[in-house]
């Protein structure tokens, strides 16, 4: 795992150390394409009826996925993100001659598809959209399995990005599935840069701390970071999750 971590720092400045960093234009009529992808853990734990830890899992996943949107030069931007998301999926039976519960790992696939819309003025934005998905949620717990497999998805920002900025949202925003499913947080975009930090749940375990950076590579090219970090019942649950976005100004 940490020759992983190392080999995706490398891969960051092997990207950003030949290029020149500038700033974005404004808020003129554009479209983004963007790919993605990242790897990470979760934790599966079995809890009893007082809250004692029964089981747990360590749970590998990775994550790849693709982004479009266009920005009119109303406060409409709309698009679609896609992904393909990959995990070990945990199952336990009980072997007869044995006579005790055998526990055995399978590789399944979630595919993902979120159409969106959001509208977007300098101190006020809110979106919403549908996440489609051919696979019952991690995060979707008991929940019938129709609902499960896909959930409305809404954004809310209140503050100018140029300053300090907070936003909601609910699984609105790539990574899709190895992202959180609720964060909120606070953000700043600075002329060759933009950060943001908060906290987030979904299919972990636990709440998180989350991380969020978009470096300005080149007038139309950026390096999008993401990462989110806990530890639950000792097992370090986390993502690291980087993608390219390229804008085509009208």
């Amino acid at each position: 795992m940490k020759a992983k971590i190392n080999a995706m720092l490398l891969l960051i400045l092997i990207v950003i150390l030949p290029l020149r960093i500038v700033p974005t234009d404004g808020d003129s009529s554009h479209t983004n394409i963007g790919a993605f992808g990242g790897f990470g853990q979760y934790a599966q734990i079995s809890r009893g009826c007082e809250g004692q830890i029964v089981d747990k899992d360590k749970i590998p996943f990775s994550e790849f996925g693709i982004c479009i949107d266009h920005k009119t030069q109303s406060p409409l931007r709309y698009g679609i993100q896609a992904s393909y998301f990959t995990f070990k999926e945990l199952t336990e039976h009980w072997d007869e001659e044995q006579a005790y519960e055998i526990k055995t790992s399978s590789t399944e696939n979630i595919i993902a598809a979120h159409p969106y819309a959001n509208f977007e003025w300098k101190h006020f934005a809110f979106g919403f959209g549908f996440l489609f998905t051919n696979h019952t949620l991690l995060f979707s717990g008991d929940a019938d399995e129709d609902i499960a497999k896909g959930m409305t998805s809404i954004y809310v920002r209140g503050g100018s990005l140029n300053k300090i900025y907070v936003d909601f949202s609910l699984s609105h925003m790539p990574p899709l599935l190895s992202g959180d499913n609720f964060r909120m947080g606070v953000g700043h975009r600075y002329p060759n840069f933009d950060l943001w930090g908060g906290i987030g749940y979904g299919m972990y375990d636990s709440i998180g701390l989350l991380f969020r950076s978009k470096l300005h590579l080149q007038k139309n090219l950026s390096l999008d970071i993401y990462s989110r970090f806990n530890e639950a019942a000792r097992i370090y649950e986390y993502t690291v999750n980087m993608g390219l976005t390229y804008r085509f100004n009208k």
